[in-house]
């Protein structure tokens, strides 16, 4: 490779899952990448959200986390990237040169397969569905499962859930985009038309998935992740996958050693909080740091969470003015596009409560419950961590209905001291029955209670989360800001920036990253031939080829009602034949397609 790609200094602002993706995709191809991080111990500081958070019990040191980690199948860019790091590295065995190659021993290797899941109910016996027994070929065989816990939903209610996914799964992108990006699921599903136990399914649905409420999210993004998932549960094979152990020894802890071999300089601690953007015309000459120098560089990466851009970008006028992408960000209502998710883990004692191997959702839990125990996926090195610590499992816990439980009658996680919060989740899981018709759990079973350590408590209460969840509400997508910007050398990557999976997930950010990481090769006029793998639709790499037809054809009948509604065309002009208007719409459907979906 020429020096003149070699001499490219970058600086990546954020170690998340976006920063150290963009600082892989950039430095194996020669650049002179330095990540910038304020949060610090190494590799323990980096991941954001993802990274694992260490906790002591009984003197030995235990893992926790913000909440726990799984990649669904139909995960492209982030198994690809997890393929490209070694699980360890061995001196002399694997070359820097071949970091586009998938290795030997990588992380992805490790991963663990799920072969169940699981939904509670109060006082119901523990459903557990195999994820590998497709009896259901159609859409809707989810959605009959789900309803021999949920008993109370009638056939006609069963009908009418099933032709709405039946029917989105026949249009296109066009009319996806246009049409159900301004609808939240609610709305689309017409959920105001069912009775109470239905209504519970389709909130319980989206929480389960993205730890989003069913009248908030937009349909569009909703209904795209639901229809990849069930897709992937009726195929042969595991739907998901899980590490095999705490989320930064077996993946970020490899990775930064990898990034650092690639020739990844870092960066860490309070000092490094960017505080503001200095530019000069069309580009970015400096960014500015809170205790230390200046950073200076070629070519700036902001891989920065929402709240934090925004806070960047609020000291920042001018590269506001000069930049649409940045006048984006600052124009997000924070309050309506971030929620709270909050993870927990319980340290058990006595005998380990597996529940089921892949993860439970607490149907009928009014903080919107989901777990997965977590030591039967766990390699014997960290099983041996609990055991040191006097535990026998390890059960991790998200809450997501964490300031409008669903039940008036319970009260807020905000209002309640961490006591008050441990004892009530404890109360809620144990209303549902295991296998045996025993409590799922009890507050004797727990050694000891990890809280995530990005809340904040003030007067005892939790007060401030410092790692909101990024929500999708309807029409926030043209809201949002593209990875490359106004600015020559500014480019943009986090799982609020438009990316193709469009999803606060580990794959929305490791994709955007790969977008950004290509407008740097782009600018850089690096080789047009050497460029960071992006999946620019995932439902054409997983969708049926016939519901993708019949998408195409409803997208030209979508374009011709919505013309008919246009104001006539000029008498002057002569009409089109029939042949040429439906050739004409489906060549506009598949231009519009591809330019709003990419």
């Amino acid at each position: 490779m020429s020096k003149r790609w070699t001499a490219r200094r970058v600086a990546v602002i954020g170690g998340g899952i976006a920063g150290l993706t963009a600082a892989h995709e950039l430095a194996g191809r020669g650049f002179d990448v330095t990540l910038h991080e304020m949060r610090p111990g190494g590799a323990r500081g980096l991941g954001g959200k993802a990274r694992s958070q260490y906790f002591a019990v009984n003197g030995a040191e235990v893992p926790g986390e913000h909440g726990y980690r799984f990649m669904p199948a139909f995960y492209r860019c982030l198994p690809e990237t997890m393929a490209r790091i070694p699980g360890r590295l061995e001196p002399g065995r694997y070359r820097a040169e071949a970091f586009r190659e998938p290795c030997g021993g990588s992380v992805r290797d490790s991963l663990v397969g799920l072969s169940h899941m699981a939904i509670a109910r109060e006082n119901f016996p523990l459903l557990t569905i195999h994820r590998n027994a497709p009896r259901y070929s159609e859409v809707g065989g989810l959605v009959l499962t789900l309803a021999k816990i949920f008993h109370s939903i009638s056939g006609a209610e069963l009908h009418h859930i099933g032709k709405k996914l039946l029917h989105y799964c026949t249009r296109g992108p066009v009319e996806r985009m246009q049409r159900f990006e301004q609808l939240s699921f609610w709305e689309y599903m017409e959920a105001d038309k069912l009775g109470p136990i239905a209504q519970r399914v389709l909130e319980c649905t989206p929480q389960a998935l993205v730890a989003m409420k069913a009248s908030e999210g937009s349909a569009r993004t909703l209904l795209d992740v639901l229809v990849l998932m069930m897709l992937d549960f009726r195929r042969p094979g595991p739907s998901e996958f899980v590490l095999p152990g705490p989320t930064t020894d077996t993946w970020l802890g490899p990775w930064a050693r990898w990034l650092a071999q690639l020739g990844v300089r870092f960066e860490q601690g309070p000092e490094q909080r960017v505080t503001r953007i200095e530019v000069e015309g069309r580009e970015v000459v400096a960014v500015h740091r809170a205790g230390a120098p200046p950073i200076r560089a070629d070519w700036y990466v902001l891989a920065t969470p929402l709240e934090a851009t925004q806070g960047i970008v609020a000291q920042s006028p001018a590269a506001r003015d000069r930049c649409a992408e940045l006048d984006k960000v600052a124009a997000i209502p924070l309050d309506a596009t971030t929620r709270w998710m909050v993870g927990v883990q319980f340290l058990l004692r006595g005998a380990d409560r597996p529940w089921v191997r892949g993860h439970v959702a607490f149907g009928d839990s009014p903080w919107g419950i989901t777990g997965v125990s977590q030591r039967q996926f766990w390699r014997p090195e960290y099983v041996e961590r609990l055991t040191a610590a006097g535990g026998s499992g390890m059960l991790s816990i998200i809450a997501t209905e964490w300031n409008q439980p669903r039940d008036c009658e319970v009260p807020r996680a905000e209002s309640l001291t961490l006591p008050q919060i441990q004892a009530e989740i404890i109360r809620q899981i144990a209303k549902c029955r295991d296998a045996d018709q025993q409590p799922m759990l009890r507050s004797q079973d727990v050694l000891a209670f990890h809280f995530d350590q990005d809340v904040g408590f003030e007067h005892g209460r939790p007060g401030r989360n410092r790692s909101p969840l990024l929500i999708h509400p309807p029409g926030s997508w043209a809201r949002r800001p593209s990875p490359a910007s106004d600015l020559r050398n500014l480019v943009l990557c986090g799982d609020h920036v438009q990316n193709p999976m469009d999803l606060a997930t580990m794959e929305g950010a490791c994709a955007s990253a790969r977008m950004a990481a290509n407008v740097v090769l782009d600018g850089a006029d690096h080789d047009v031939a050497d460029r960071a793998m992006v999946i620019d639709d995932y439902q054409r790499e997983h969708v049926p080829t016939a519901w993708r037809q019949l998408g195409r054809i409803n997208d030209v009948r979508f374009l011709q009602r919505r013309e008919t509604r246009m104001p006539a065309h000029d008498p002057t002009v002569s009409p089109e034949s029939r042949e040429e208007a439906v050739d004409r719409l489906a060549r506009e459907a598949a231009r519009i397609g591809r330019q709003e979906v990419a």
